[in-house]
């Protein structure tokens, strides 16, 4: 009788251990898996517009919070083309920080166009959060206006 009692203890601590690892699991399908399905995927970091009708050289340098240069690129872009830069999602379990590329956090954004212009912009950014540069040639009261960047949140 006492073993029978302790194989049936052995059972249910077997069983409280499954339905636990199945409950942590579920809560974590629920809360990182599921807002993504359910949203979509993370907007772009950034994305170039070329409204000029000449091409552009523009190179993109982000910087993080310890001001260490995190991405620095140069983009040809001819007249009227766009160009991003996509977050990529990183299946890597179980941590969020990890969960999706460029987290959140403060970064500055250095935007030079044909070696000439530059523009800076800090901005604590958010997955669904993305910094749009215009490239064009406008004159606002004789003065030139190279860059302009906006916020879209989606």
């Amino acid at each position: 009788m006492i073993a029978f009692i302790g194989g049936k203890n052995i059972l249910s601590i077997k069983r409280i251990i499954i339905i636990f690892v199945v409950f942590i699991v579920g809560l974590y399908l629920f809360f990182l898996i599921f807002p993504l399905m359910l949203v979509g995927p993370p907007t772009s970091l950034f994305v170039i517009r070329n409204k000029d009708s000449i091409s552009h050289e523009v190179i993109i340098e982000i910087f993080n919070e310890k001001n260490v240069s995190v991405f620095k690129k140069t983009f040809q872009i001819d007249n009227k083309q766009n160009v991003n830069l996509d977050r990529n999602i990183r299946w890597w379990l179980p941590f969020p920080s990890t969960f999706i590329t460029w987290s959140e956090g403060m970064y500055t954004f250095n935007i030079t166009v044909d070696h000439i212009y530059t523009k800076e912009i800090s901005r604590d950014i958010n997955q669904y959060e993305t910094i749009d540069i215009e490239v064009f040639s406008m004159d606002y009261n004789k003065v030139l206006i190279p860059i302009r960047i906006r916020i879209i949140t989606v």
